[in-house]
This record gives structure tokens, sequence and C-alpha cells, in this order.
């Protein structure tokens, strides 16, 4: 009998030895994906860290331009990533990904869905992510125009320092982000 308590004992001990690194990654993970500014997500990523979209083509974007980009858009709306799924090979974690933020939000789309490549180095920082979008059929401009036409007749000037109206594209700053917040939170007041 105690032979067959060690036995159990020592496959127990062995799976969870196992499962531990994926269980640090996966924690990891969803504090890099939703890291509340670009310093607490630089400390998830691995020094050679690097960005690709939709494939892994050339050199991407280093860890200093993808923490830039960050601060500059995303880190400001205060991402609200779900995984929705996830696959593991060794290092490399492919994940099924919904991305919300502020401004998803305040105008009512449903999310940016996309797959994600992640590879993790020794230490169980991020590496590389390689992020493929999924065509959902969904676009946030169709859920962002009516915002954009109460902006135009009620806040011009403000819509003008977020907003490219001939290009009909977002500016995407530090600044702005945080002024989209505030204008659509206006705009959602006042149309409720």
């Amino acid at each position: 009998m105690s032979v067959l308590r060690v036995l159990a004992f020592t496959v127990l001990s062995a799976a969870v030895a196992a499962a531990l690194p994926d269980q640090i990654r996966l924690g990891n993970l969803k504090a890099f994906l939703n890291a509340p500014s670009a310093e607490a997500r630089g400390k998830l990523m691995a020094g050679d860290y690097h960005f690709y979209f939709n494939e892994r083509k050339g050199d991407g974007d280093s860890k200093e331009k993808s923490l830039s980009s960050y601060d500059n858009w995303d880190g400001p709306l205060h991402p609200d990533i779900k995984i929705r799924d996830y696959r593991i090979e060794s290092d490399v974690w492919t994940i099924s990904i919904i991305e919300l933020n502020d401004f998803a939000k305040l105008i009512g789309f449903p999310g940016w869905k996309a797959t994600e490549t992640v590879t993790f180095d020794a230490d169980n920082l991020v590496r590389e992510v390689i992020y493929v979008p999924i065509e959902s059929g969904k676009d946030y401009k169709e859920y962002l125009k009516p915002a954009v036409v109460w902006l135009e007749a009620n806040r011009p000037d403000e819509l003008k320092q977020v907003y490219d109206l001939d290009k009909k594209r977002l500016i995407q700053t530090n600044a702005s982000a945080k002024k989209w917040v505030e204008l659509l939170t206006e705009w959602r007041d006042a149309t409720k």
C-alpha cells in the first residue's frame, strides 16, 4: 500500500510541477494583455521582445516601439482583453482573444477578435507576439458614426483634436485617447 501511495504522490507531484509554469505564464499573459501602463507591461516583456502584425515578417516592432505604442493608445484606454481559449505547445501559446477597452465600451462595440501566437522565454516573460485579427463582420466605425455626428454638431473643435474628418481616422495619441473617453462619455450622457 505504501508503494502505491509513493507512486501516486510522485505522479501527482510531477503533474503539479509540469502545470506550474503554465499557470505562471497564464497569469503573466493576462497581466500583459491588460496592463494598466506601459511600465507594468514592460515588466512582463523579455528584453528581446518583438511584435508582429498578421505574420512574422521582417524585424517586427521592438520592445521600446511596442511600449511607446501602448502608452500612446491602448494603455490610456484601459484594455479589457479576455482570453477565450488557448493551446500550449512548449513555450508557444496560441490564444483566441476578444479585445475591449473604454473606447469600445462607450460606443457599444462588442470588441475586436484576434488570434495571438505568444512565445515565452525561460523566465516566463513574453518574448514574441504575432497578432492576427479575425474578421467578425463588425466594424467599430459603424458604432462610432453616431458619436462623430453628434460631436461634429456639438463639439467640433474637440472632435478635430481626436479624429481626422477627411480621412475618417482616429488620431491615436495618449492625449487623444483620454480626450475620446471624455467626449464619448459626454455624448453617451447627452443621448441616453
